[in-house]
């Protein structure tokens, strides 16, 4: 993943050819958001002689401009038609086949827009329009149907025209509306690998799943809040029946058909939640409802099970909508309800698990004083690749059951934590017992073995 801000593939006033080997055998997910702080050269200055600034009276500064949570290119228009600005020029890399964005309209209805893209030198151009409606949208363009494209030619230029349909100076014009975008994306999808990944939200950060905002293809929407608690994902359900989350917006690598996790859910019984994934753009969906039961539960879906299904989309986007039936009208609104997730595997992840005891420990000498006592509790005893750790106990009570926990009729041997315990006067009268602790690097499980049959003599 390759994180860019525009300011770091300005020229300074001069043009620099790409390498074509690089362009060609490096396709780089690019992303500006203008939020590198950097005012408003992030874009260029002024004037045709910058490759990356503005032109015919458009106006462009940085600035907050009420969308997720950062910085967004501001754009007002007060002069020719036909005003824009060059986004970004780049010097390392050409444009991917896709090009996207958040793209806000102050008008009062839909109107067209331009987009084009250049060679190096200014030329070759491919251009095209598209239709923007009122307020924030986020939009998709293919390369490949622009006008003049020609899949030889190493695009490394990004250029907006707000509110400009390609014709006359007359034409699709306002003076004083000021536009604005933001998260401009570039990228050839299909180069993506399925790598495995694991998300465990133990970095306790609210932004593990984004801002609230459906907009930046990593957040709550519908009103989803959440909140990572204990290195879990908390979704308190609220608004509307369809509400979840992205949990993740990958640039780096795609999503295979196979998901695990676990989830909480605090239903009384059975309910049904849905899952979803979406192409890097967020269209191209497949997805899936599965029965969740009361609880915590781990689960795995195959999505590959959906007749839309494509090995040839690069699925990058996960959704979660919890209790939520895919019908847009069911499962009423469950308003204050918590749900958790956590663990969640893609592309064959496997995620650690504490020790899992496949055998009791026992004991095994002769019970009397001066003679020496083993505790059995071999690694073959236990699933998980655990180190074993052993602590010894005099108890007042014969006990055949096996709990984790310390029984209340037992008192720990003080420093008895070997294997082995040589039994002295101080036990005479009692029965003993051993707990066995293994621990990997998921965490730990104790268990205690049954007392000895008969007393210390």
């Amino acid at each position: 993943l390759t994180i860019i801000s525009a300011l770091s593939l300005v020229g300074a006033g001069a043009l620099v050819a790409i390498n074509p080997a690089l362009a060609a055998q490096t396709p780089t997910y690019t992303i500006i958001t203008f939020d590198d702080g950097n005012g408003e050269d992030a874009v260029g200055a002024n004037g045709a002689g910058d490759p990356a600034g503005s032109w015919g009276g458009l106006n462009s500064a940085i600035a907050a401009g009420g969308h997720d949570s950062g910085d967004v290119l501001t754009m007002e228009k007060y002069a020719d038609a036909w005003s824009g600005v060059m986004l970004i020029h780049m010097t390392d890399r050409t444009v991917g086949a896709q090009v996207a964005f958040d793209y806000f309209s102050p008008e009062d209805s839909a109107g067209t827009n331009w987009l084009k893209l250049e060679d190096t030198n200014g030329q070759n151009a491919a251009e095209g329009g598209f239709e923007a409606t009122p307020g924030w949208g986020h939009y998709v363009i293919d390369i490949a149907d622009l006008t003049g494209y020609n899949s030889a030619t190493e695009f490394t230029n990004i250029i907006i025209f707000p509110n400009y349909n390609g014709g006359d100076a007359g034409s699709d014009f306002e003076y004083g509306g000021t536009y604005k975008i933001d998260n401009v994306e570039s990228y050839d999808g299909p180069n993506l690998e399925a790598t495995a990944t694991g998300l465990s939200f133990d970095d306790e950060a609210d932004d593990a799943v984004g801002a609230a905002s459906f907009n930046d293809r990593a957040g709550a929407f519908e009103g989803l809040v959440t909140t990572v608690v204990d290195g879990k994902l908390q979704m308190e359900k609220s608004g509307a029946p369809w509400a979840g989350a992205v949990l993740r917006h990958f640039t780096d690598r795609k999503i295979g058909p196979v998901i695990t996790f676990d989830l909480y859910s605090p239903e009384s019984g059975t309910t049904t939640s849905w899952i979803k994934l979406e192409n890097l753009w967020g269209g191209e969906a497949v997805e899936m409802g599965f029965e969740a039961s009361a609880g915590l539960h781990s689960y795995t879906l195959d999505l590959s099970t959906d007749s839309q299904w494509s090995d040839e989309v690069v699925y990058a986007n996960l959704v979660f909508f919890p209790d939520y039936n895919g019908d847009g009208t069911s499962d009423a609104d469950r308003s204050g309800q918590l749900y958790t997730i956590d663990n969640i595997g893609i592309n064959g992840y496997a995620f650690a698990v504490a020790p899992v005891k496949t055998k009791n420990p026992t004991i095994s000498g002769s019970v009397k004083v001066g003679k020496v006592l083993t505790a059995n509790g071999f690694i073959a005893s236990w699933e998980g690749e655990p180190t074993l750790s052993y602590k010894w106990y005099t108890c007042t009570a014969k006990g055949t059951n096996n709990p984790s926990v310390k029984p209340a009729n037992c008192s720990a041997i003080s420093g008895a934590s070997a294997k082995k315990l040589t039994l002295k006067k101080a036990q005479k009268g009692k029965f003993i017992r051993v707990r066995v602790t293994a621990t990997n690097d998921a965490g730990s499980t104790a268990v205690f073995s049954d007392t000895t049959k008969v007393k210390v003599s």
